[in-house]
This record gives C-alpha cells, sequence and structure tokens, in this order.
C-alpha cells in the first residue's frame, strides 16, 4: 500500500536478529488482530479495559455487607484507589480522542481548560502509546521479552474484546420479550464497535502505516529503536492493510497485486533477505 522510501526504511531494514521478537510473539499478535486493527480501535479497547476497572471499583464501594469485616481507613483507601483509576482512565480517553483525530484545542474545551494545558498535561501518554505502536515489547538481548509497552487491552484486542463482551453482557443481562436471542449488538456490545467494524479500515490503516513511518524515521536515525522489530511490525501491519483493501475492494486486481507484493516484503524479510 505504501512505499519502502515512505516508510523510513531502507529496503533491507538494519539491526540486529538479536533485538527481534520470537516469532511466537508475532503469531499470538496476528491472532489477536493486533495488526488489523487501526490505532484508535486499539486504544479504544484499553479505554474500555480501564472504565471496566472503574466500574468494579465503584461498586465494590456501594456494596456494605463486609464494611464490619474491614479496618479503620479502608474505605478512604478504596476512593484513593477510584482516584487513580480515574485519572489513568481520563489519560487513556485523551490517548484514544487523539488517534481518533481529536485536536487538542477541542480536548482543552472538554477538559475545560486550554489546548495547550491538556497538550502539555496528556502529551506524554499519547507518545508512549504512538511509541508502544511501533516497539510493542521491550527486549533483553536474544528475543527475552522484559515487559511490553503498551497495555495488555491494546497487545491482546481479541481477548480482551470479548472479555469484556462477557463481563457487559453479564451485568446487563437484556431481556427480550418476544423471548428471541439477543443480536449481534447485545450480545457483543464492545466487539461490535471493534473488532466487527469494518468500515473504512482500510483507508485508517494506511494512514496508521504513513504516520508510523515519519515516527520511525527520527527514531531510526537516532538508533533508539529496534530496527528489525520495527520493520517486522511495519510489514505486518501493511499485509493487513492490503487484506483490509482487498476485502473491501475483491474485485480490483491493484488491491490483489498490493496484497501479494506486501506478503512478498514480509516474505523476504522473515527469511533474512
Amino acid at each position: 500500500m505504501v512505499e519502502d522510501t515512505e516508510r523510513g526504511f531502507d529496503a533491507q531494514g538494519t539491526g540486529s536478529s538479536q533485538w527481534d521478537l520470537p516469532e511466537s510473539v508475532y503469531r499470538n499478535l496476528r491472532d489477536e488482530e493486533y495488526f488489523a486493527l487501526p490505532p484508535a480501535t486499539l486504544a479504544r479497547l484499553v479505554l474500555c479495559d480501564s472504565a471496566a476497572t472503574l466500574s468494579e471499583l465503584f461498586q465494590a464501594m456501594v456494596a456494605t455487607n463486609f464494611d464490619r469485616d474491614t479496618g479503620p481507613g479502608a474505605a478512604a483507601d478504596q476512593i484513593h484507589r477510584m482516584v487513580s483509576v480515574a485519572v489513568e482512565t481520563l489519560a487513556a480517553a485523551v490517548v484514544y480522542e487523539r488517534a481518533h483525530g481529536t485536536s487538542w484545542d477541542t480536548l482543552g474545551d472538554a477538559l475545560g481548560t486550554t489546548g495547550q494545558a491538556a497538550q502539555e498535561r496528556f502529551r506524554a501518554d499519547v507518545a508512549r502509546f504512538e511509541a508502544g505502536l511501533d516497539v510493542p515489547y521491550t527486549l533483553g538481548g536474544v528475543g527475552q521479552i522484559i515487559r511490553g509497552n503498551l497495555p495488555r487491552a491494546a497487545l491482546a484486542p481479541r481477548t480482551t474484546a470479548e472479555r469484556l463482551d462477557r463481563w457487559l453482557v453479564s451485568r446487563n443481562k437484556p431481556a427480550h420479550r418476544d423471548g428471541q436471542q439477543a443480536d449481534s449488538l447485545s450480545a457483543r456490545p464492545v466487539s461490535t464497535g471493534t473488532l466487527d467494524r469494518v468500515e473504512h479500515r482500510a483507508a485508517e490503516l494506511s494512514a496508521a502505516i504513513r504516520a508510523a513511518g515519519r515516527r520511525l524515521t527520527l527514531s531510526l536515525q537516532r538508533r533508539v529503536t529496534p530496527a528489525v522489530m520495527t520493520r517486522r511490525i511495519h510489514l505486518e501491519r501493511d499485509v493487513a492493510c492490503c487484506e483490509a483493501a482487498l476485502r473491501e475492494r475483491p474485485e480490483d486486481p491493484e488491491a490483489l497485486q498490493a496484497l501479494a507484493a506486501a506478503r512478498s516484503r514480509l516474505a523476504e524479510h522473515r527469511s533474512g533477505r
């Protein structure tokens, strides 16, 4: 979909395979649809997961049946945890909005402040998320993963969406007067707007690839990014983008050719050529 020169890579890529992920990790990311989902969708799932955690904390605070078994300060401690998670959830919301294209000025208005103040407050959160898209894991050498650079909800989007589907349905249990089975919206309240949403996916992934190319050009020049991993992530996402384009235009020979070329580039990279 996008020429290599636009991606910010040379033809072969640089860096040592020592700083690449094990093949099993790439396979898991592919199975989880990490490469096939636009950044805004991944960010939305992070927000969903954080909001669910916050909801559970609120629910626990409402119940009083265990009050006599808790010690002094327990209620204050619970509220303190809720505030901490609420702050994290707000940051996740801003990251999602930025991934969705919302301007800092609009976010400033929503937060009752200026765009500049909103940017100064949340710029690091947005930058951390974007960097994690390009380098999802930090390695300790020889493919050893030290930590994930994105929240688990973004690294395992399918598992997260389906878990939250079950979580939300169990709490709402929609009643159907006609006795019919729940439709997909009520049965998959999280997946419907994330995993199942395919409109404009190819265009969103293509835009994400171009944005990643601009970021990676700078990071590779500074040699702060493991080039082998970033190129593999990039090529995997390009294949997913071409697959989405072909689903949208199944009779388009150019879409078929683009997918074949993307798969060839990925195969060459995997073989070390």
